[in-house]
């Protein structure tokens, strides 16, 4: 009996080591060209605060085009529909700073990040809003790496036009 006890309890140790000893990867998932999907070319506007760094903002641009092509949505020049992301917050914050509070005061700040980037989306037609996306009233999102956190919020406004109906 009492091998039957440590038998069990080594399995069950290798299965946390094994389950917990992973890293997250990023897994590219391909998604199918939908006939039913509502729109097919969008042109990409985004409204940003006076300060906002325009060379992130371009990259933060560039990412959500990416993101909206993976998904087979173009992001051409035209009239409309138009995607109106209109950034609220936009802030990336200063490593060295983080580092030297750490050292500083110690502990809870290795896990404090001001990295945030909170938007509201819309589609627009001609000046009328056609969708508003109510997932993105309330959002803000905030993560360490400041491109992890901006190809996520992109990837998510991308699925939210992809799957609009």
């Amino acid at each position: 009996m009492k091998k039957l006890v440590l038998i069990g309890t080594l399995v069950i140790m290798l299965l946390l080591l094994a389950g917990c000893g992973s890293t997250y990867k990023h897994i590219e998932v391909e998604y199918p060209i939908s006939q039913y999907a509502k729109y097919k070319t969008l042109n990409l506007e985004i409204i940003s605060p006076d300060g906002v760094d325009k060379k992130e903002l371009k990259s933060f641009r560039e990412t959500i085009t990416s993101a909206l092509q993976k998904r087979g949505i173009s992001v051409v020049n035209v009239e409309s529909p138009k995607l109106i992301v209109e950034i609220l917050n936009f802030n990336k914050d200063s490593k060295f700073f983080r580092y030297a509070l750490t050292l500083t005061v110690g502990g809870p700040f290795t896990q404090y990040t001001s990295n945030a980037i909170e938007v509201k989306v819309s589609i627009k037609d001609k000046e009328k809003t056609i969708e508003e996306f109510k997932e993105f009233q309330e959002f803000k999102e905030s993560i360490h790496n400041w491109e992890d956190l901006k190809r996520t919020v992109a990837n998510r406004i991308a699925d939210a036009v992809y799957f609009a109906h």
